[in-house]
């Protein structure tokens, strides 16, 4: 029954947001990743599409209870399973501008068990940008195999409204989405977490 409520509060909460203003996003050609591999090694890319509405509902994005109500019109992050030897995470971020002065920023989540309390969540957070494309990459002493949790947040969330594309590559390993949603518990939205978060690096691509 309260698995019910929750769900009927989401559809709620969507119906009065408003809608999803449609939009394409010119890719632009991602150059090689800095910490390139070699040539008999893999190197593993990903691409992926989320959606962003206007409103305060844009927050709930990033409940993992809620992402699967919500995925069919609001999407903002994933999870992928970065798998192998990755000697290198680069993170490129494209969208669509439909409001005027549109800013993005790049989040990241490092590898993490929620089963284990206290355990060191790894938070990264790119500088936000107007210009249509961020890239940043993992520090290389902090990369690792593992589920990683990817994010596409507009800085103003009245202005705008659409799709973005993040892409995802990794030289020495291979990625593929994880069927996890990403983000945090509910429980986080009024303060209570069992994980602990540390700042993570990220330098220029």
């Amino acid at each position: 029954m309260a698995r019910v409520s929750k769900v009927l509060a989401a559809v709620l909460l969507v119906a009065l947001a408003g809608c999803v203003a449609p939009g394409s996003v010119p890719l632009e050609e991602a150059s090689s990743p800095s910490a390139t591999g070699a040539a008999d090694e893999p190197v593993g890319a990903f691409e992926w599409e989320g959606r962003v509405l206007v409103s305060a509902a844009e927050g709930l994005a990033h409940s993992r209870e809620l992402t699967p109500v919500l995925k069919p019109v609001l999407e903002e992050g994933f999870t992928v399973d970065i798998a192998g030897a990755p000697r290198a995470i680069r993170v490129e971020l494209f969208w669509n501008s439909t409001g005027v002065g549109s800013q993005f920023w790049i989040r990241a989540h490092s590898p993490h068990a929620a089963s284990e309390e206290g355990h060191a969540v790894k938070d990264y957070n790119s500088e936000s940008s107007g210009e249509r494309r961020i890239c940043v990459e993992i520090d290389p002493a902090e990369v690792v195999p593992g589920h990683w949790i990817f994010m596409g947040r507009p800085s103003d969330r009245t202005s705008f409204a659409g799709t973005f594309t993040m892409r995802i590559t990794s030289p020495g390993a291979t990625v593929t989405l994880y069927e996890e949603p990403h983000g945090h518990p509910m429980t986080d939205l009024v303060g209570v977490t069992g994980d602990s978060f540390e700042e993570g690096t990220l330098v220029d691509c």
